[in-house]
């Protein structure tokens, strides 16, 4: 198996109440400017 220049990346959403993340729901944090759950 060769490597090429893609590239894979994986979200794995797990809803919650983000207690962790300053009790931001973690399905509406942002990543490349639009909230994961628009990803999923």
């Amino acid at each position: 198996m060769t490597r090429t220049d893609d590239e894979v990346a994986g979200l794995v959403l797990a809803a919650g109440g983000g207690r962790r993340l300053g009790g931001r729901p973690k399905a509406l944090l942002t990543h490349r400017g639009r909230p994961l759950v628009e990803h999923a």
